[in-house]
């Protein structure tokens, strides 16, 4: 396969995860594939992301649900809040960091540093990065 047609791939595969869930997923080591090792990487790569997307799927009605609580005492509330996360090859998360927040909210954000500080990946071929985006609006 070629290096466009992996990177094409990836793109959608990454359109489609940002569709499906309203958030933004971005894994890092899945942008490149040339050489057979590289090929490797990016199959693995993709495979974890799929994985990831599951996670981040499954947990994201948690999250939503506490955005819609905090909407009731501030529904002014809005924005994005973007957080990265290391994932260990075990599948723990072993650092998370707010990369930016523009909702300005404190619970929110520390409710969201505190549920995906404890998603349970399950075994990855390798530490992987893991930039989420959260979008906030009222409906």
């Amino acid at each position: 396969m070629s290096r466009t047609r992996c990177a094409g791939l990836l793109s959608t595969f990454a359109l489609t995860l940002a569709v499906s869930l309203g958030t933004s997923v971005k894994v890092a080591g899945a942008q490149h594939a040339g050489t057979p090792r590289s090929m490797a990487r990016f199959a693995s790569a993709v495979q974890s992301s799929a994985a990831i997307q599951v996670v981040v799927r499954k947990h994201r009605r948690a999250i939503m649900s506490f955005y819609q609580h905090q909407l009731k005492m501030h529904p002014d509330i809005q924005g994005t809040i973007k957080v990265r996360l290391s994932v260990a090859e075990n599948g723990h998360v072993a650092k998370i960091e707010t990369l930016s927040d523009s909702v300005k909210n404190r619970p929110l954000a520390a409710n969201i540093k505190k549920r995906a500080g404890a998603w349970e990946f399950g075994t990855l071929d390798q530490r992987q990065v893991v930039d989420l985006t959260f979008p906030f609006a009222p409906v």
